[in-house]
């Protein structure tokens, strides 16, 4: 069976077939087990030696911005860490719909 009838068995398009094809040809079925378009690495993760020098600083009393410069990572990614570890207290949060 050639590329085109498989391709037009599969209901895939000729480009979809080569690309199956060569993953089969390069390692076997083992190619042809879904994969997950996760990115094994991103930007806002915070690995455990990281997250030890970040909760150093906050105690630190440093600011979560200069932490994030420090560090190379987003306020965003440095605020959520930090929320996670140790939320602020109810009383220092502000109530939902309340008057200045």
């Amino acid at each position: 069976m050639g590329i085109a009838a498989a391709d037009s068995a599969a209901g895939v398009s000729t480009q979809r077939a080569r690309k199956w094809l060569a993953r089969y040809e390069a390692t076997g079925d083992d190619g042809l087990v879904d994969r997950s378009f996760r990115a094994l690495r991103t930007r806002n993760s915070i690995d455990a030696e990281l997250a030890e020098r970040i909760k150093g600083l906050g105690r630190s009393r440093v600011r979560l911005r200069r932490i994030a410069s420090v560090f190379g990572r987003s306020l965003a990614t440095i605020s959520r860490f930090v929320n996670q570890v140790e939320p602020l207290p109810e009383a220092g949060r502000r109530a939902s719909g309340a008057a200045d």
